[in-house]
C-alpha cells in the first residue's frame, strides 16, 4: 500500500541505494587492495626474473668464454700430438742409427780381437 509521506518513501529508496553504492565502494576498495598487493608481488617477481637473466646472461658469456679455450687448447693439443709424433718418430730413426753404429763398432772391435 501507498505510504502517507511519498518524501519519506524516496528518501529511505535514495538511503538504500546509497548504502548499496557504499558497499559496492568497499568491495571495490577491498578489490583494489588485492590488486595492489598482487601487482606488487608481480613486480618483485618481475624485478627477480630480471635478476636471474641478467645472471644467466653472465654466466652464458662465461660459459661461452670457456668453450672457446677449450677448443683452442684442444686444437693446441692437436698441433703437440703432432709434435709429439715427429718427435718420436726420429727418436726412432736416431735409435736405430745408434744401435746399427753400436752393432758396426763391436763387429769391428771383434774382428781385431780386442776385448770390450
Amino acid at each position: 500500500r501507498p505510504s502517507s509521506n511519498p518524501t519519506r518513501d524516496e528518501n529511505m529508496r535514495l538511503r538504500d541505494e546509497i548504502n548499496e553504492l557504499e558497499q559496492s565502494i568497499r568491495t571495490l576498495n577491498y578489490s583494489m587492495g588485492e590488486l595492489k598487493k598482487q601487482n606488487s608481488q608481480s613486480a618483485l617477481s618481475n624485478k627477480k626474473l630480471d635478476e636471474d637473466n641478467k645472471n644467466f646472461a653472465i654466466l652464458n658469456n662465461e660459459l661461452y668464454a670457456s668453450v672457446v679455450y677449450l677448443n683452442r687448447s684442444m686444437d693446441e693439443l692437436s698441433v703437440n700430438k703432432i709434435h709429439l709424433r715427429q718427435q718420436s718418430s726420429l727418436l726412432k730413426a736416431l735409435n736405430y742409427e745408434y744401435n746399427d753404429t753400436n752393432n758396426n763398432f763391436r763387429t769391428e772391435l771383434n774382428s781385431l780381437n780386442v776385448q770390450v
